[in-house]
């Protein structure tokens, strides 16, 4: 948990600093903003605003609400995802091969060029990273608890 909100500098690996912390991003979270908060009341020599155990239950609590929030957000995004293909049965898509799940049963992974899905498909011939190919929905099932159906064919090349 120190990793998204602590009360201790720690390094950041990643960007091989030996203290960091996200003060200014872009993006606000909560979590963002009560360090920036934070920072700027000792900055201004006021002191720090929130004891490290109110800090740490503040940020404990804003990610689990972040995380509910990022999960509804995906599950609605998936339902009207699910509509606009159910509206366009009939439509080819051209879509990019990405990966197999198996390739001994011909399952695998491509994406949607257009709206960047990515679907779980049958294909019946090999296909190579980044080829082209052609599908088109046969079953889709719009579901607001994030289990939408999308079931595609590959078209004939």
């Amino acid at each position: 948990f120190c990793s998204l909100l602590c009360s201790r500098p720690r390094s950041h690996a990643s960007l091989g600093l030996p203290y960091y912390t996200q003060l200014s991003s872009p993006i606000r979270r909560f979590n963002d903003n009560l360090v920036h908060l934070q920072m700027k009341s000792v900055l201004r020599g006021e002191g720090v605003l929130f004891e490290a155990k109110a800090l740490a239950e503040l940020a404990e609590a804003a990610y689990f609400v972040e995380r509910e929030i990022k999960q509804i957000s995906q599950q609605c995004d998936q339902y009207w995802m699910a509509m606009y293909f159910r509206e366009r049965m009939e439509r080819i898509w051209e879509c990019t091969f990405l990966s197999w799940k198996s390739q001994v049963h011909g399952m695998g992974y491509v994406q949607i060029d257009e709206v960047g899905l990515q679907v779980m498909i049958h294909l019946e011939n090999p296909m190579r990273l980044g080829e082209k190919l052609r599908v088109r929905a046969v079953q889709v099932t719009p579901r607001l608890d994030g289990n939408s159906v999308f079931l595609f064919e590959e078209v004939s090349r």
